[in-house]
């Protein structure tokens, strides 16, 4: 699952994506982005298993604050530089997280909880076609090495546009539970 959102999202809070949103320029200024989560918050990732319909273990890490912009970094990075990222509330806990790719701005939806970050890993998949008729996305590409590419030009457009796809599709990919980065001892709840 982890490829483009090191190229697309969760800004390390993710990884491969079927396909993503993404902008030229920034959608969420530093001087506009929320701080929901402490200066310094380890993290373990499950990721969801579709076919098994359960969360897998994964990796661990930190998100800390920095500034102005998160950092993520995890404990067993490919690349061990800081992941930086910023968050912009939707509605009630629901966040588009923002990532600068090196090429783009990429996008993706988070729920944060007292006890877990909930990551959606919004792909750009051909119902998202929709929304460029709608005017909510610039553009919808296919690039048959990465998937799809919806181009947005409006945080308010993007925010439409995640809330949709949540109201349809309420299964996160990640779930990163807060506190030590230890796995807990007994099996996630599936929400």
């Amino acid at each position: 699952m982890r490829k483009r959102f090191a190229a697309c999202m969760m800004l390390a809070f993710a990884g491969l994506l079927a396909g993503c949103y993404e902008s030229a320029q920034p959608l969420i200024a530093a001087n506009m982005a929320d701080f929901p989560l402490g200066n310094s918050t380890r993290y373990r990732l499950y990721e969801w298993n579709t076919e098994l319909r359960q969360w897998d273990i994964s990796e661990a890490g930190t998100v800390t604050r920095n500034g102005d912009h998160y950092d993520e970094i995890d404990d067993i990075a490919f690349i061990p530089d800081a992941k930086p990222f910023l968050l912009k509330s939707i509605w009630d806990n629901s966040y588009v997280a923002q990532q600068n790719s090196g090429s783009a701005y990429v996008y993706d939806l988070v729920r944060i909880e007292s006890d877990a970050i909930y990551e959606y890993g919004m792909p750009c998949e051909e119902a998202g076609r929709k929304f460029v008729s709608q005017g909510l996305i610039d553009s919808f590409s296919t690039d048959n090495g990465w998937g799809n590419t919806c181009t947005v030009s409006s945080f308010e457009k993007l925010a439409r546009v995640f809330r949709a796809i949540a109201a349809e599709n309420r299964q996160p990919h990640g779930k990163y539970v807060l506190g030590t980065g230890e796995a807990p001892a007994q099996p996630l709840p599936v929400r």
